[in-house]
């Protein structure tokens, strides 16, 4: 921020604070509220859609793939679909390759994906998933702390360096937005009693459970607990025995996709996965030693020998020093350089806001502290960006608080309406990083996507059904795999493959009469099998 915008902010805080006629300012808002929760959400649409750059957009980590290759297998009527010819060849991180080609995750992020790959805009769900986060956290809020204090929270949200990953097909988004459903549709059973917000809550909890269990169950034990008390105290059993009726169809998928994609019905994806390529990648101290039960292919051997070393240092002895650097990092990804007035402001919420606020707080506190079960480097605060918007209510409660001490302290008059008005001058400073902040998300994600666009673009000209033998540079960065199996191998024009050299020779084999050419990403060169060059990048000197 420049020395001219905090001169100007700091003469609009002496301004609410002392001239008379401020308070009357507030009668030009007075209709705002009602349209609020809907400005919130297409605010929130916009930016994300602005940072993403596209409704269709290329994804780029691993994760996302896979998210999207599962969603394309769920709009084709299919949980997992056929294997690739010589699964070797294949390998993708994050994604099973036999007996079935299957993602690994829990089948809620895919299905909700789907609406989006059935019409062409694959980034349509998440941008929705933000706008209805945005409308839930202002809504909570404002039934928390007033309207001022929602527009502060919201800000905080917007321009959160941890927004980034609203720009991307990571399932916290999903998760993100149906616990908060969840709390307000709780909020709003314990004010009517009425089934259908029950019915809300459990529904919402279901879907979180199918897309990422543990988060769910973290998040879901203290809302149990409530309606379970509730229920006993008012009689209101039938109400918590229905709820629980109706989210059992919604989790039955998880057995149903467990035996769809080649295992036994009680076992997940996600841990076949693991005991394939990383035996280690799971809860608990130290590296296990088992070795994977196939062979990985280079870019998951990179993963796993960079990943392997952090689990191995990992001890119960690290937790304390764990539990700092990722309270840091979460606080830098909600308020940047103001992470320790966040912090300062997020004590102050908790203590002295309504006991609602040390409810969320409490769960997303949990929430960060199972995690210190699982080795992961600090800066992977993705593991609870769920927790993000509730960071964000709570440092706006706090706020909200502090400014209302302040004006009682130093207003002229009407105090409660100047420290309304500081409130929402709060949210303006809040915002103020907010283009910052897209542009940024906008540059890394275009840095990201430079060897898949490079990629799509050598092979754009491929007009034949084709084998592509991927053959990766030494610094290949191993969360950009180009390998990325369809979600039909019959009806695909490309087969992307490894380099497996002499051995290419029995996927050539198996591959009919597809045309065969190598992709060098060292010269982003495509070539045919005779050495001929299609399209080239970079010229070798």
């Amino acid at each position: 921020m420049t020395g001219l915008a905090a001169a100007l902010i700091a003469l609009l805080a002496v301004a609410a604070l002392r001239w008379p006629a401020a308070p009357r300012l507030l009668s030009a808002v007075r209709r705002l509220p009602a349209i609020a929760p809907a400005l919130a959400a297409a605010t929130a649409m916009l930016v994300t859609w602005s940072a993403w750059g596209s409704l269709d957009p290329l994804p780029t980590v691993g994760d996302e793939v896979a998210y999207v290759l599962q969603a394309r297998l769920l709009a084709r009527g299919q949980i997992a679909g056929s294997p690739p010819p010589i699964p070797e060849f294949f390998e993708q991180a994050h994604v099973l390759v036999t007996p079935r080609l299957a993602p690994k995750y829990p089948l809620g992020f895919g299905l909700a994906l789907v609406p989006g790959v059935l019409f062409g805009a694959t980034a349509l769900v998440p941008l929705l998933l933000a706008g209805l986060t945005a409308a839930l956290l202002f809504v909570l809020c404002r039934r928390l702390y007033g309207g001022a204090c929602a527009m502060l929270a919201c800000a905080i949200w917007f321009a959160a360096p941890g927004g980034r990953y609203r720009a991307g097909f990571f399932s916290e988004t999903l998760t993100g937005a149906t616990c908060l459903l969840a709390w307000y549709a709780l909020v709003r059973w314990r004010e009517e009693r009425a089934l259908r917000w029950l019915l809300i809550v459990s529904l919402s909890f279901a879907v979180a459970a199918i897309t990422r269990p543990l988060t769910a169950l973290v998040l879901a034990i203290p809302v149990i607990v409530v309606v379970l008390r509730d229920a006993s105290r008012l009689r209101l059993w039938r109400q918590a025995r229905i709820s629980a009726m109706v989210a059992l169809p919604v989790m039955a998928v998880l057995p149903l996709q467990n035996v769809a994609t080649g295992g036994p019905w009680w076992e997940l994806p996600y841990g076949r996965y693991t005991r394939e390529y990383l035996p280690f990648d799971r809860m608990g101290f130290g590296l296990d030693e088992r070795a994977p039960t196939r062979a990985r292919p280079p870019d998951i051997e990179r993963l796993a020998q960079a990943f392997a070393a952090f689990h191995k240092d990992y001890t119960a002895k690290s937790v304390p020093a764990a539990l700092v650097a990722r309270t840091r990092v979460f606080f830098a990804d909600l308020a940047g350089d103001w992470a320790l007035l966040a912090f300062a402001l997020a004590i102050l919420g908790v203590a002295a806001g309504p006991g609602a606020v040390r409810f969320v707080a409490g769960s997303a506190v949990t929430l960060l502290v199972v995690h210190l079960a699982y080795a992961h480097p600090p800066q992977w605060s993705i593991y609870y960006a769920e927790a993000l918007p509730v960071g964000a209510a709570v440092v706006a409660v706090g706020a909200t608080v502090f400014l209302t001490m302040l004006a009682r302290r130093l207003a002229a008059s009407e105090p409660a309406q100047r420290a309304t008005l500081l409130t929402g001058l709060a949210a303006f400073v809040a915002i103020w990083p907010l283009p910052e902040r897209v542009a940024e998300t906008r540059l890394n994600l275009e840095v990201a996507r430079e060897p898949l666009v490079a990629f799509e673009a050598a092979t754009s000209s491929i007009r034949e059904p084709a084998v592509v033998f991927v053959r990766y540079a030494l610094g290949h960065r191993m969360h950009r795999s180009l390998i990325r199996n369809p979600d039909d191998y019959a009806s695909a024009l490309i087969w992307t493959a490894y380099d497996r050299g002499e051995d290419n020779a029995r996927l050539m084999a198996a591959a009919g009469n597809r045309t065969v050419y190598i992709y060098d990403e060292r010269w982003m060169r495509l070539e045919r099998l005779d050495g001929s060059i299609v399209a080239a990048v970079e010229t070798p000197p």
